[in-house]
């Protein structure tokens, strides 16, 4: 059975940012377990990167203008680190397809309510979703280093993961400055 001949996945959500053709070999499969993996990190940094985008035009009354530069540099951050992903994703053949109703379905962050939250709220929203994407990074790179593909697993442990750990230490150092209070990152707990 050749890629065109295979067939179609059964779900429509198994069909997300990047559509994964069917593989026939075993090197094959493993390029699919990790475009699958990928896709779905790729599905919560641009979730990620819309929560900053959106705190940033909708900046707290009482917060200072430094937190909307903060987000806009995390912003641009989380954009680059989509690049990244989607490159590899694309080296590994799978083609890409961008459709934000397949990311809403996909990503295991939440969006949070669409009117204005408190600066501790959106930092506090902030460093959950990076949490949630550096535990999902470190679960993909460890099944891509035990399939056989070293440059995924490399990609996610070594800049991915330095800029999630780097944004999620910042935010929770700008909140103790900002309130006055400690906020240890969800990754020391």
């Amino acid at each position: 059975m050749t890629g065109a001949d295979s067939p179609e996945p059964k779900r429509k959500a198994d069909v997300i940012y990047f559509l994964a053709r069917r593989r026939t070999t075993t090197t094959e499969s493993r390029w699919s377990m990790s475009i699958e993996g990928l896709t779905a990190i790729i599905a919560d940094v641009s979730t990620l990167r819309a929560l900053y985008e959106k705190y940033q035009r909708q900046p707290p009354e009482s917060a200072p203008q430094s937190l909307s530069w903060l987000y806009e540099k995390h912003r641009d951050g989380q954009a680059e680190l989509i690049k990244r992903l989607a490159h590899r994703v694309q080296l590994l053949g799978g083609s890409h397809r961008v459709e934000s109703a397949d990311i809403a379905r996909m990503t295991s962050i939440s969006r949070g309510p669409p009117e204005a939250e408190s600066a501790a709220a959106q930092i506090r929203r902030l460093l959950r979703a990076h949490d949630t994407i550096i535990r999902k990074a470190h679960s993909v790179a460890l099944k891509a280093w035990e399939l056989g593909d070293p440059r995924t697993s490399d990609l996610l442990s070594s800049h991915f993961l330095r800029t999630q750990e780097l944004q999620a230490w910042s935010l929770s150092d700008y909140f103790a400055e900002y309130t006055g209070s400690d906020l240890r990152p969800p990754l020391q707990k």
